[in-house]
């Protein structure tokens, strides 16, 4: 990668921000936010595509594959328009009864989790909610969290799934996922904040076991 990270996230930012105002305009409408979640994850999916042939076409490591889910069962953050996302495709996708099992398994690590310190909520490993025979239920919905987390080694994924209270235990993720991800939220979220508009942030569980 040629460009430094600054340059690199200043871009992905600016894309965040001008995709939610040509987007939500001046009249927010959950509608609004279901396109506008549909079109970041979409945008990004390409540019991940992308990133994943040029990874393959350098010979380089990707061990993420459908079926390995050692990265699902740590903490995972998201924000209340990723979680309107979320429920919105459960909903026209999912019977009520599995939504009920869902709630059930988020119910029950949330009230797990929900009362541990910062570093040790960290440390914990429960798995998600949404994993089903170590597949994601909701892979095309799934946050933002979860679509730039890439590694180069299955090992240190492990490794780190293990022993995660080893403070040098981390799985080797690729950095240019994790920037451009992580800005497009950022963006959204400055340019709502512009507007006054709530930003909130939740664990996964603790969204999706809210009020919907």
């Amino acid at each position: 990668m040629s460009q430094s990270y600054e340059e690199i996230d200043n871009i992905f930012f600016k894309d965040g921000y001008e995709l939610a105002k040509k987007i939500l305009g001046e009249n927010l409408t959950g509608e609004k936010f279901i396109l506008l979640i549909r079109t970041m994850y979409e945008n990004l999916d390409q540019l991940l595509d992308s990133f994943i042939y040029r990874l393959h076409k350098e010979q380089q490591a990707l061990d993420c594959k459908k079926g390995c889910s050692w990265c699902c069962t740590q903490p995972v953050f998201t924000n209340h328009w990723e979680v309107e996302y979320l429920r919105h495709f459960m909903k026209k996708r999912f019977t009520v009864e599995k939504i009920a099992e869902i709630k059930a398994k988020a119910e029950k690590k949330n009230k797990e989790v929900s009362t541990l310190s910062s570093s040790s909520l960290l440390k914990n490993r429960i798995p998600c909610p949404l994993l089903h025979d170590n597949v994601c239920s909701v892979y095309p919905a799934r946050p933002m969290a979860c679509r730039i987390y890439l590694s180069s080694d299955l090992d240190s994924c492990i490794e780190e799934f293990r022993n995660p209270s080893h403070e040098k235990n981390f799985a080797k993720l690729y950095d240019f996922p994790l920037h451009a991800g992580r800005k497009l939220n950022e963006g959204v979220a400055k340019w709502l904040t512009e507007k006054e508009f709530e930003v909130k942030e939740y664990r996964l569980e603790e969204g999706i076991c809210g009020e919907w």
